[in-house]
């Protein structure tokens, strides 16, 4: 792992650990990106101030002249502004994480050590409603990084993902469009539960996208349906009345779309 893939995972799984964020920052600025590390430290800064600093208004307006000018140039992960390169960087290396593990563990891909903490057996694993963007972004990079020790731990790293990812799709959830009717997780047999959620072994990235039609098409999880999988889920989405559940390379965003350019839809 480099450096910069070190600083982004501690500062994506701890959101709110203002040493993380400023060391990233510090490393942006050695390598010559200073807009960037000068936002992050911005809206570090606004966390630790109240509206009421006299300083607050001048570096609100500061972050926002800054992020207009970034959101062309990357996207947000818990509120950590990336490049779409640095973005891709985490998604190349949370998929193949993914595609490994899941290739290993079998069974119903609801490994108890990665269960999601507000996940109760029997329940839904989501709680798709009345959660924000930031608080997806934290509950996806915990598992994501959590899943990444265990398999260091259990010495499943050095697996190459081509031997794996054969036959393998990616799949979007939107969790605000889901109803709980169980007809997907029949017909997944178990590969989505009874509110459509997909099994959290499988989850690889948050995505937004700005340009949805539909506020409850706004939010999507990317997750890996391994081989076996792909039939079964097939057929959950064909009988998907509220379309919560698409294959990913059928959805049009701005991140999609950068799967796409680097090769890792099909």
């Amino acid at each position: 792992m480099t450096e910069q893939d070190s600083l982004i995972r501690t500062a994506l799984e701890f959101p709110n650990n203002r040493a993380a964020r400023l060391a990233f920052a510090r490393w942006l600025d050695e390598e010559g990106n200073s807009d960037q590390a000068a936002l992050i430290r911005l809206r570090r800064s606004l966390a630790d101030m109240s509206e009421d600093d006299s300083r607050f208004s001048p570096f609100e307006k500061s972050e926002r002249k800054l992020s207009l000018g970034f959101r062309e140039e990357g996207v947000d992960q818990c509120g950590l502004p990336l490049t779409w390169e640095q973005s891709l960087a985490v998604f190349r290396r949370r998929l193949r994480e993914t595609v490994v593990w899941c290739g290993r563990c079998g069974g119903t891909l609801r490994t108890p050590a990665l269960m999601p903490p507000f996940a109760e057996v029997g329940e839904h694993s989501w709680e798709p409603h009345h959660r924000t963007a930031s608080e997806r972004h934290a509950v996806v990079n915990r598992l994501a990084n959590a899943r990444a020790r265990l398999l260091a731990w259990n010495g499943r790293w050095h697996k190459e993902q081509s031997d794996l990812w054969s036959g393998g799709r990616l799949l979007a959830f939107y969790p605000d469009a889901t109803h709980s009717i169980g007809v997907a997780q029949v017909k997944s047999e178990g590969y989505l539960d009874a509110g459509n959620i997909p099994a959290w072994d499988s989850w690889v990235f948050v995505g937004e996208n700005p340009h949805a039609e539909q506020s409850a098409h706004g939010s999507f999880l990317l997750c890996w349906v391994p081989p076996a999988w792909v039939n079964r889920v097939g057929h959950a989405i064909q009988l998907n009345p509220e379309k919560c559940l698409q294959w990913a390379a059928d959805v049009n965003t701005p991140l999609t779309k950068k799967l796409w350019e680097a090769g890792l839809l099909s």
